[in-house]
């Protein structure tokens, strides 16, 4: 996260305020490099849902996947299949800029939910 912090503060330094696209990207670049010990090979979102696509041979903690479904109660499926993974459902309020922050806020969550209970 640092590293994150480091850079948009230089990006501020030469370039003024940063973009909340740019923040997205640094925030994505993140968010893939934290689901990288989680075998996660794809991440994808649309208005309404959240998918973590994983390697079927992720060296997880099998046994505490209910722990994360219950921690979104009923908004989390586990995906099997040539696809295995996770799919998360998100309630959008319209098309805004409100739901990309809401996409990646989930997507963070999600992550970090994974990483503590899954690794």
């Amino acid at each position: 996260r640092d590293e994150a912090d480091d850079m948009k503060s230089e990006l501020a330094d030469r370039f003024g305020k940063v973009p909340q696209e740019v923040e997205n990207l640094l925030r994505i670049a993140l968010l893939k490099q934290a689901v990288k010990p989680l075998y996660v090979n794809e991440i994808s979102g649309r208005k309404d849902k959240l998918k973590f696509v994983m390697d079927p041979r992720a060296k997880i903690r099998n046994e505490n996947i209910v722990f994360v479904l219950e921690y979104f109660r009923g908004d989390l499926k586990v995906v099997t299949g040539k696809k295995p993974g996770f799919e998360l459902t998100l309630y959008p309020k319209g098309i805004s800029p409100y739901d990309e922050q809401n996409l990646l806020a989930r997507a963070e969550e999600l992550a970090e939910q994974m990483r503590v209970r899954l690794l």
